[in-house]
């Protein structure tokens, strides 16, 4: 998920835009320009195996990133749009990838990250009956329906795993980094290592 939340916003077509402000990758160029963080252009500038680590997607959609955008040459409040989605992004991530046991305030957290989302996407439903442009071209503005479907879907699956074990196992410890990772992908990884850089890591090639 933090993946292609970070796809949606380094991708220079990219229309994202919440309360008339922009999501772009344009807000993050000063910010690898200034080199105040460990964002750079190999992070903007993704390619095919690039974009498969998940710790260069965390390096963008990172508190820092968004706090140095505030601190860059573009006014604040041109940058309020991308700077809240990286938070949001960012709070996702840390509780998902939390390594101690599962800290109940991060319900509401879940919950306001999913109410962030859900505003959004209203926002965005509620002018495309006045949008002049094409209906199609108009929800460019908003993340890919699929994408906020299974994030709705992440969150309340986390929650209702989390409730149940509560209240039916409390004596199970719940650590959300063990249940939000993929063991089969760890073996995607192997043979990927084994090549040399730069060149696909496809059925075909192997």
């Amino acid at each position: 998920m933090i993946k292609k939340l970070r796809n949606f916003i380094v991708n220079p077509d990219g229309q994202l835009q919440t309360q008339g402000k922009k999501v772009t990758v344009n807000h993050l160029i000063p910010v690898a320009q200034g080199q105040l963080t460990k964002l750079n252009w190999k992070h903007i500038k993704s390619t095919p195996r690039t974009k498969m680590s998940v710790k260069r997607a965390v390096t963008v959609c990172s508190l820092d990133v968004a706090l140095d955008i505030l601190k860059g040459p573009l006014p604040p409040e041109d940058t309020v749009g991308t700077h809240t989605y990286l938070k949001q992004c960012h709070k996702l991530f840390q509780i998902s990838n939390k390594n101690s046991e599962v800290d109940p305030t991060c319900y509401k957290q879940l919950l306001s990250i999913m109410i962030w989302f859900d505003n959004w996407c209203g926002e965005v439903k509620q002018n495309s009956w006045q949008a002049a442009s094409g209906l199609k071209d108009h929800w460019k503005q908003f993340i890919p329906h699929i994408a906020y479907k299974d994030l709705k879907r992440s969150i309340r699956a986390f929650l209702g795993v989390v409730q149940y074990v509560q209240m039916d196992h409390p004596e199970i410890h719940i650590i959300p980094k063990t249940m939000c990772q993929d063991d089969v992908e760890n073996y995607f990884s192997l043979p990927r290592a084994r090549v040399a850089g730069g060149k696909p890591t496809t059925l075909h090639f192997f």
